[in-house]
């Protein structure tokens, strides 16, 4: 009984470790996804400018 609820604790760990880092890793591309739209309206702004 006590070697079950361990293996079950650790699987639980286990998911949410991976969760996690799946998690982080899509907040990171989304903040570069957002950069680089800031930095294309930012150029296409300078661009209208010069016209």
């Amino acid at each position: 009984m006590f070697y079950n609820d361990v293996s079950a604790c650790l699987n639980l760990t286990l998911f949410f470790k991976v969760f996690l880092q799946g998690f982080s890793l899509l907040r990171k591309r989304d903040e570069k996804l957002v950069l680089q739209d800031f930095a294309l309206h930012r150029s296409l702004n300078k661009l209208r400018g010069q016209n």
